[in-house]
């Protein structure tokens, strides 16, 4: 939440831990007007991540990656993001 108002939304779609796989999410970030969202983690197991929509940019603001864009982020990779 930023200045009351949600910035990052996130639906759980699959939970298979119990069967040894993993969980799948739907997350959306939507910054506020004329601010970058940072994310920065790491991996616990592989993470595939499809770009859906809008994409990633450098600090520049100049976009990396675009809609139907695939990464994976193979486990215990250190990865950010804006």
């Amino acid at each position: 939440m930023y200045d009351g108002k949600e910035i990052v939304f996130m639906k759980q779609l699959t939970d298979r831990l119990e069967n040894g796989k993993g969980v799948a999410y739907l997350i959306k970030f939507i910054p506020t007007e004329e601010k970058i969202i940072r994310t920065v983690a790491v991996a616990r197991s592989d993470e595939h991540l499809y770009i859906l929509e809008d994409g990633y940019c450098l600090r520049n603001g100049e976009q990396r990656l675009f809609p139907e864009d695939y990464i994976l982020n193979p486990k215990e990779h250190s990865h950010a993001a804006l």
